[in-house]
């Protein structure tokens, strides 16, 4: 459970940041600045770098029914898992973990408000910014990433089940003990005696 919550993780994630360092380098490209102090309004020139910077957001502050849910709620899941353990230790050590994951996504969820709040909503702060309109190759980038951290929670069973399948060799049980016998050994239950002990014979 712990593989696949942590390689579920690591695929919205990636989808997700790349949404937003596309639309991040878009914003810069268009406009020439970086500091959000001076923008605002951008969501009339750059509508596709508004939508991949609100489903990169959403996805990371794990909001349904974006990626970053589905791959928070399985971080959740494995750690519940953990309370199977004996010993109140352990089960501290997982109530404190899952608690900062939920406050994680809570500041996460701020920062990202608040960035699209100041980048793309309101009116222009800077009169002197006139941002230049997205190219098509850039609108096509956007918004194939945004619509990949819907997609990927929206179908998360059938990632999960990709996900499972690739990582089967990974969590495969160990072969027993008792399938590899030593040479000459009979296979089990044959009562641990040798297949092809020699028979010695004494002339008499």
């Amino acid at each position: 459970m712990g593989l696949i919550a942590a390689a579920f993780q690591i695929t919205a994630h990636s989808v997700a940041k790349a949404g937003l360092f596309d639309s991040v380098a878009g914003v810069e490209r268009s406009t020439g600045t970086s500091d959000m102090e001076r923008l605002g309004g951008l969501y009339r020139r750059l509508p596709a770098a508004a939508v991949a910077t609100l489903a990169g957001g959403a996805a990371l502050a794990a909001l349904p029914p974006f990626s970053g849910f589905v791959s928070e709620w399985l971080g959740l899941e494995a750690l519940m898992q953990g309370f199977r353990v004996s010993g109140t230790g352990s089960h501290l050590a997982i109530a404190v973990a899952g608690a900062l994951v939920a406050l994680t996504a809570g500041l996460a969820a701020l920062a990202f408000v608040r960035a699209t709040g100041m980048t793309f909503l309101g009116m222009p702060r800077d009169r002197s910014i006139e941002p230049r309109a997205e190219r098509r190759p850039a609108r096509w980038g956007m918004g194939l990433l945004a619509l990949g951290s819907l997609a990927i929670g929206v179908a998360a069973p059938w990632v999960v089940k990709v996900l499972e399948h690739g990582l089967l060799p990974w969590a495969a049980p160990p072969p027993s003990a008792t399938s590899a016998s030593p040479a000459g050994w009979s296979s089990p239950g044959t009562r641990g005696s040798p297949a092809s002990a020699p028979r010695c014979s004494r002339s008499r």
